[in-house]
Parts: structure tokens; C-alpha cells; sequence
């Protein structure tokens, strides 16, 4: 008897090549990483004045991807430097290549945002994929960091604050905010293959998007007019599919928190505004509400994290100092397992998972936690990050159990965007 076997192609063969480790944003990797309190192998400059502001990517061999720009909105100093840069790191932290840019603070697509970039990608045929505040799309080549590509999606400068997704084929996927429009596009040769333009046609702000395991449906979160929504879509002509709301009252959003689908294609997502956590299920061409978890706060992760029967989130829970950080996680019935009580902090970091452990930067601390992912024990504590220091989006995980994180300063590089690898002995 002759068997059958087809093999899924990998995406890029990286180790992690997008925001949340995979199209599916579920932030978990199989690899190895630090169990117990880890040691700094390497912390690197960027260069640039600001934040290593989105997550850092890694390839198959190790190499490392991270951006840095200034931060804050229009109110940023005049004098700031308007210079970002993205930086490619061998293993060791040498700088391998770098793609700067500059921008004229006087002029629209500027102002207004913390980030002025979205997570890069790691697309197949050695390349990286980002988009610019400005509108700007570009791709290079990773090796060299050639500019093989650059597509003007936004000629009225709607920014791209938002997280490229890439599917198995080679497409992309992107949101511009002001349009508002979601695009895919030919990684090979940066062609448009469709826009999907939402119907309301306000400016919304909007998470970014994750795709279904078979990767024929996109999931993607929006707010607007006061209204959260996640979206359905189809992947291969860009046609609506189905749209959900939480509640029929305003004050929802969707605007930061990432979509996570399960491994049975449950979609969760988490209202920033309210703390709650949905989990959605998908029926085709309709959809329902699975359960949801309500605690009294405010806040979500950029990037939950859910592995084999878990979800991992976080949100901010008010006490007589304040709002307190706070790290649960629940069975994929919304059942709660544990839960940590933080006690100081601004927020949670995107969150990386592993067979082992969960890992998150505390943002407000510059600290980064292990925690034992069974238990919700925490196992280690490191400070790297100045004192009241934020971190990016999220970790990620290298071979050889190196844990990457990007920082907006560390002691020996206070306000500079930099680059720190950590590695338990």
C-alpha cells in the first residue's frame, strides 16, 4: 500500500518571522528557552533616539531584525532627531545592515501615533517587508539589505501603524488606517492583488490581522465610531465574510490587541477599553460568541499568546495606587487556571510561549518575567530596561534558547533604542 503524505511548506524557514511567531499570532515557539534567571549576552544600540518599538524577528540562522524610531505623538520635542532605522544583527549583535530613513515632522503622517512603524515580516526568498507612518510599503533583501521593492499604498500618507501578516504562497497582508483599507500583496514583486475597503468608510484605528490555519479566511480587528468589530474576510478575493461585535454600546475597541486563533480555530481577542477577552467561533458565513471572560479593568497585551490549552492575556486591574498589572491564563473552555498580581508596571508586553514557560516585559519597570506556564508560577525576574522603561511589542525566541528583547534604553544606553539578548547558563 502506497501512503500519501503532503507536507505544508514552511513559512520563510525562519524561527520567528512575524509579530506573534506565526500567521496564526499565537506567540507560541518550539524552542527551548531560559528556565532560570537569565544572563545578558548582548545589549546593541541602534543608534537612533526613541525605542526599539516593535518586536524583534529572527531567522533560520540566527540573525536578528529590529527597528527603532522616536516615540510619543505631536507633542514630541522639536528637536528630536526624526530619524528611524531598521537593523539587521548577526547571532553576536554585529550589525550586519542597516535601512534608515528620515522625515519631515512639519508635514502630515507624522504626528499622532506612538509607533511610526509596523512589526516588519520575514517573507520566503530572503526577504523583509515593512510599512512606514508615511504610507510607504518596502521590501529588501535580507542578506544585504538591497531595497528590492517600495509601493506608495497611501499617496495621502493614511499611515501603516499595523502588523504585516504573510501567508504560505508569499502574500501579504496590511492595513492602512486612514483609507481605511486592508491590502494584499505579492511579496515577489510588490503588485496589488486586492484592497478590501471597509464599508463605513471612517478613519478607524485597527489591530492587525491573523490568518485561519487554512489560511483562507483573515481575522482582523477594528474600531470605529466608538464600535469594536472583529472582521471575517476572505483570503483569496478580499470579500466580506462576517463582522462581530461584543455589545451594542460604544466605548469597545479592538485597536491594539492582535487576534489569536486556536489550534480548533477559535478567534480571541481582548477589548482594551474593558478588559474583556472573547473567544469567537467561525461557522463560514456566520459566526458566534464561544464565552467571554469580564474582569474589572482596563488594558490588553498586543499579542496574547495561546498554545495546545491555554490562552495567555493580561489587563490592568484598579487599586487604591492605581491600575495593577495583572497575567492570567484560561483553558480554552474560558476557564480560569491562575492568575499573577503584578503590583506595579504600565503594561504587558506582547507574550511568547513555549513547551516550558511564558514569557513578557513589564513595561514601567524594564523587567522581563519567566513564569512557569503549568502553574503560573514565576521563576525568574531580570531587569534590563532603564528604570520606568518600556519594552516592544513583544519578545521572541532564537535558537539556541536566546530570548531577544527591544527596549527604549538600558542603563549603559539610556533613550537610545536598543537591542538586548538574554541566555540562561
Amino acid at each position: 500500500m502506497i501512503v500519501a503524505v503532503c507536507v505544508a511548506p514552511t513559512l520563510a524557514r525562519a524561527e520567528f518571522p512575524m509579530g506573534g511567531g506565526n500567521p496564526q499570532r499565537t506567540g507560541f515557539v518550539d524552542l527551548p528557552g531560559p528556565m532560570t534567571e537569565p544572563e545578558v549576552l548582548w545589549e546593541r544600540s541602534l543608534g537612533v533616539a526613541g525605542s526599539s518599538n516593535t518586536q524583534p524577528l529572527v531567522d533560520e540562522a540566527g540573525n536578528i531584525y529590529v527597528t527603532g524610531a522616536p516615540e510619543g505623538g505631536l507633542d514630541r520635542p522639536k528637536t528630536q532627531d526624526p530619524r528611524g532605522a531598521l537593523v539587521s544583527l548577526d547571532p553576536q549583535g554585529k550589525e550586519r545592515w542597516r535601512y534608515e530613513y528620515s522625515w519631515d515632522p512639519k508635514k502630515p503622517g507624522y504626528g499622532g501615533s506612538a509607533s511610526l512603524l509596523s512589526i516588519p515580516v520575514l517573507a520566503p526568498e530572503n526577504r523583509i517587508v515593512m510599512g512606514f507612518r508615511q504610507g510607504w510599503y518596502r521590501c529588501w533583501d535580507r542578506n544585504t539589505g538591497h531595497l528590492i521593492w517600495e509601493r506608495d499604498l497611501s499617496p495621502d500618507l493614511s499611515p501603516i501603524t499595523s502588523a504585516s501578516n504573510v501567508d504560505r504562497e508569499g502574500n501579504l497582508y496590511i492595513y492602512c488606517r486612514d483609507i481605511p483599507v486592508l491590502h494584499k500583496i505579492d511579496s515577489k514583486t510588490g503588485n496589488l492583488l486586492w484592497a478590501h475597503r471597509f464599508v463605513d468608510g471612517a478613519i478607524g484605528n485597527a489591530s492587525s490581522s491573523s490568518l485561519s490555519h487554512d489560511q483562507k479566511t483573515i481575522y482582523h480587528g477594528r474600531t470605529s465610531r466608538g464600535i469594536a468589530y472583529l472582521y471575517a474576510i476572505n483570503a483569496d478575493d478580499g470579500r466580506f465574510k462576517w463582522a462581530w461585535s461584543p455589545e451594542v454600546s460604544k466605548g469597545h475597541s479592538f485597536a491594539w490587541c492582535i487576534p489569536v486563533v486556536g489550534k480548533d480555530g477559535t478567534v480571541y481577542i481582548q477589548d482594551e477599553e474593558f478588559a474583556h477577552l472573547y473567544a469567537v467561533t467561525d461557522l463560514g458565513k456566520l459566526h458566534a460568541r464561544k464565552w467571554s471572560f469580564k474582569r474589572e479593568g482596563k488594558g490588553a497585551p498586543r499579542l496574547p499568546a495561546v498554545d495546545e490549552d491555554t490562552i495567555y492575556s493580561s489587563f490592568n486591574e484598579p487599586s487604591p495606587a492605581g491600575l495593577e498589572p495583572v497575567v492570567f491564563a484560561l483553558g480554552h473552555d474560558g476557564k480560569k487556571k491562575w492568575e499573577i498580581y503584578l503590583g506595579q508596571g504600565r503594561g504587558i508586553s506582547g507574550m511568547l510561549v513555549n513547551n516550558d514557560m511564558l514569557y513578557f516585559g513589564l513595561s514601567g519597570t524594564g523587567k522581563i518575567y519567566g513564569v512557569d506556564k503549568r502553574m503560573g508560577d514565576v521563576r525568574w525576574v531580570k531587569k534590563v530596561g532603564r528604570n520606568h522603561g518600556g519594552f516592544s511589542e513583544g519578545l521572541a525566541l532564537g535558537p539556541g534558547g536566546v530570548l531577544y528583547a527591544g527596549t527604549d534604553g538600558t542603563p549603559a544606553h539610556p533613550d537610545e533604542a536598543t537591542v538586548v539578548a538574554l541566555k540562561a547558563e
